[in-house]
């Protein structure tokens, strides 16, 4: 106690000092043990969460995968089967036509010895029809007349023999061509039924890793239970013990400084000093615990209303997964797009509303022009802290 100082003064001094070093001590204190608490629990409930989920994602993609690879394999195989089908019988066409064309070659070989062995037998055979006193060059004349009518008929059977080859080989082409066009058109097919079987195992996927993040999040956001009475009697306990300290070391300074005081004086002053500090103490922990009442109020609040948002997208997903049957790939991507959007959109908007005022509190709308009570600043300090961290976790 200072050499003139009054007893109030000294109450009012030491209650100052006191409750502005316990204040930041206990909210450090509650701070740290609150973050590694919350820290604890979300790394136990997501290991316990992720494990299962990601197996399951794992043993669906590889079942997709494995479907699909087997329903490729197998209209392969037939395309395979198809195409062996259609060159054996080119082939077989093929050699049709090498025969024929070998026949008609040893045909057209045969025929000048063949006629010209006609013409011998026939000439002999003509000798002795040949008439008495009759000139030669009208036999000769008469026999050009009589045989030109079966040339005229090996001539005619050997163009009819020509043609016949020549529209076997247009036929043969025109195969050859139309069959090339099924086998590309198969193949065709065969790839863009492949690549829509891989884009669905793409959908399903991204579709599954959105549910697990989505029950990710909704298990890291569950409330977490306060014992408001444990608070406020931990509270009461570090004001205390941080109080009895700073009156120990004040009394011995002024023990020291005023070796007169003694007796009943001392007595009276330090069961005084003790009930004033007991009801500084008691405030202060009201004090506190209505504000981690508010806090705690306040973030069930926002945690409803993100629970109410969070069924709204839901249902529309729910929605959106009946009718994806029926949607076209670039109709699902802008759709995703729009989703995108919006929760960007929400998040910077939930950010942009914080405001930090110069003591460094964190305060929402109208509340950062008035800092005056110290109730609705830590109030508003812990919902801004649990509602970025809620805006982080979706």
């Amino acid at each position: 106690m200072r050499p003139g100082e009054d007893i109030n003064h000294l109450v009012q001094r030491m209650v100052e000092v006191s409750s502005t070093g316990a204040a930041e001590s206990i909210k450090s204190a509650l701070e740290a043990e609150l973050r590694d608490a919350r820290g604890e629990m979300q790394r136990e409930i997501v290991s316990g969460v992720e494990g299962p989920m990601r197996e399951y994602v794992r043993q669906l993609v590889l079942e997709l995968t494995a479907q699909s690879e087997s329903q490729l394999e197998a209209r392969i195989q037939r395309a395979l089967t198809n195409t062996q089908a259609n060159v054996n019988a080119q082939n077989q066409r093929q050699a049709d036509v090498t025969s024929i064309e070998a026949k008609i070659c040893s045909d057209l070989k045969t025929i000048p010895a063949r006629i010209h062995e006609v013409v011998d037998d026939k000439l002999a055979e003509l000798r002795g029809e040949m008439r008495p006193n009759e000139d030669i060059n009208c036999f000769v004349q008469r026999m050009v007349y009589e045989t030109s009518s079966g040339a005229a008929e090996s001539i005619k059977r050997t163009l009819e023999a020509e043609l016949v080859m020549h529209g076997m080989k247009y036929n043969t082409a025109q195969k050859n061509s139309q069959l090339e066009a099924r086998v590309q058109r198969a193949l065709i097919n065969t790839q863009a039924d492949v690549n829509f079987q891989c884009q669905r195992q793409a959908d399903a996927t991204s579709i599954s890793q959105e549910k697990l993040q989505r029950h990710t999040s909704q298990i890291r956001s569950e409330t977490i239970p306060v014992d408001e009475t444990a608070i406020k009697a931990l509270i009461q306990a570090v004001l205390r013990s941080e109080v009895d300290k700073k009156s120990k070391l004040e009394q011995e300074t002024q023990c020291s400084e005023n070796p007169t005081i003694s007796g009943p004086d001392r007595v009276d002053f330090t069961a005084q000093t003790i009930a004033t500090i007991e009801r500084n103490i008691q405030a202060a922990a009201n004090t506190i615990g209505n504000a981690i009442k508010i806090g705690i109020r306040n973030l069930n609040e926002m945690k409803d209303s993100y629970r109410e948002r969070q069924k709204l997208f839901d249902d529309a997903q729910v929605e959106d997964d009946e009718d994806e049957d029926k949607m076209s790939t670039e109709e699902f991507r802008l759709q995703q797009r729009i989703q995108d959007a919006w929760r960007r959109t929400y998040i910077d908007v939930r950010r942009g509303s914080t405001v930090l005022n110069a003591a460094g509190n964190v305060l929402l709308g109208e509340d950062a022009h008035d800092e005056d009570s110290e109730e609705i600043a830590v109030s508003r300090t812990r919902t801004c802290v649990h509602e970025e961290e809620a805006i982080d976790l979706q």
